[in-house]
Formats: structure tokens, C-alpha cells, sequence
């Protein structure tokens, strides 16, 4: 038994020092290269899992069958007979403050710019309004106006918003929540209008409003980052901590 010992140990300092991958100056046995590469598979398989839903699984289980056949451990064996497994942790955010935002278009054209209308949005994160410059402008607008938004408008809803949030510590579903106890009445601009050939438009839909409340205590947001490791044993009495961060999409080291 002695001799299947010290055969083992020796089989192991002698992967050690075999040519290896190097990881922020650290280098690797061909068997922890192969580990690492397991994981590797596991990442890629997150990833495009991310790419489907926006947010990464809770559990690598949750990756079988559709993105992985079967999630693997890492080859490794901690005192040459426990399997290795790789273990994976979402980071979900814990905190998310609420926020909204009302858009608007200005359908009054500059000189020499026949063609665009401007978009403004007032963002309550930092309680102004600015020229969304990422959302071209439209020459498809057909509908008479007859009252123009002005921003003294989006600060009087805004604030009626904010009062509605106070109160009830969610924000409107809908602008019209706001009356009549915040606001006796919408602007003009955002009321359904009868025109000469008898349609009804309604000039709200070039009024965007759109919202995010807060988390809950009890409630934890998808999964934006994960980490996955593992602790392999060199020698039964040193460990060897292998990562991998999604943050800065590389595998780091350290003993």
C-alpha cells in the first residue's frame, strides 16, 4: 500500500512540473490546462445562454440539455480520489433604485433641417431633460398638431410622478394614473383630438413613458455576472485556487 502511495505522489509532482500554460505568470500542469479548458466549455456555454435570455442561469444545471450535454467536473482529484467539481456563483443585484422616464418629440422643425423632428426625455436620475441624440428623428409624423409639449409640461407630470411614487412606492403604469389626484388634468397635448375627416388621433403617442421600480427586500434581480472555481490540492496539504470572472473575462490563480 506504501508503494501505491508514494507511486501516486510521484505521478503527481511529476504532472506538476510537465511544460504548462501560464496564467498571469503562473504556470499550470497539463492536467490543471485541462481543467481550466473544461471550464472554458462551461463559460461558452454561459455565454450564449446569456445571449438567449438576457441574464445568466441561477444553476449550471440549468444549461443541461440545451446548452451542455452534461456539466463535467474538472478532471481533478483532491488526496487522488475526490473528484474536483467546478463551482459556479451568480452574482444577481441586490439593490436596484427605481427610476423613470418621459419622452417627448418637438415637432417644430429648425431652419435649414425641413425634414427631423427633435426627441427630448426628462430622466429622473438626474432630474433633467436632454436631447436624446441615440433615436433618429422622424419625417413620418402626419398628425395636425394643435398644442405642443413644452418642458414645463414634462416637469409638472414628472413631478405628479414622483408624488404618485411617494404615496404608493411604485410608479404609475400609465400617465393617466396621475389625475386627478396629482394633476387635475393632463397638458392638452396628451388628450385624444377629433380632426376635420372625422378620425381620432391621439397626440400621447409621440409621449413616451416608460418605468423601473425598485427590488424589493425580498427580491433579487436576474443574474448580470457569475464566477466560476475550483480548489485543487497540490502535494495533499497546499491548494491551488483556479477562477474565472465574468467581470474581467479571465482565469486568474493564487496558492
Amino acid at each position: 500500500m506504501k508503494k501505491v502511495v508514494f507511486l501516486l505522489l510521484l505521478i503527481n509532482i511529476a504532472s506538476l512540473y510537465a511544460p504548462a500554460q501560464e496564467i498571469e505568470g503562473y504556470y499550470i500542469s497539463k492536467k490543471e490546462h485541462r481543467a481550466v479548458e473544461r471550464g472554458n466549455k462551461i463559460i461558452s456555454a454561459l455565454e450564449t445562454y446569456y445571449n438567449d435570455n438576457g441574464f445568466y442561469p441561477q444553476k449550471l444545471d440549468e444549461l443541461v440539455p440545451k446548452y451542455l450535454p452534461k456539466i463535467e467536473n474538472t478532471g481533478l482529484f483532491n488526496f487522488f480520489v475526490i473528484p474536483v467539481n467546478f463551482e459556479y456563483s451568480p452574482e444577481p443585484v441586490k439593490y436596484r433604485p427605481g427610476y423613470f422616464r418621459i419622452s417627448y418629440i418637438d415637432p417644430r422643425k429648425e431652419k435649414g433641417d425641413e425634414d427631423s423632428y427633435k426627441r427630448y426625455f426628462y430622466d429622473s436620475k438626474d432630474d433633467k431633460i436632454k436631447i436624446d441624440t441615440d433615436i433618429t428623428t422622424s419625417a413620418s409624423i402626419t398628425i395636425e398638431w394643435i398644442d405642443i409639449i413644452t418642458e414645463e409640461d414634462i416637469r409638472q407630470i414628472a413631478d405628479a410622478v414622483k408624488q404618485y411614487f411617494n404615496d404608493y412606492k411604485k410608479f404609475p403604469e400609465k400617465l393617466y394614473d396621475v389625475v386627478p389626484e396629482y394633476l387635475t388634468a393632463l397638458p392638452a397635448t396628451l388628450q385624444p383630438r377629433y380632426l376635420a375627416d372625422g378620425k381620432v388621433y391621439v397626440d400621447y403617442l409621440n409621449v413616451r413613458y416608460n418605468f423601473q421600480n425598485p427590488l424589493k427586500d425580498d427580491e433579487t434581480e436576474f443574474a448580470q455576472y457569475y464566477d466560476i472555481y475550483f480548489t485543487y490540492y497540490d502535494f495533499i496539504i497546499c491548494n491551488t485556487d483556479f477562477w474565472y470572472s465574468s467581470k474581467s473575462k479571465k482565469w486568474s490563480v493564487s496558492d
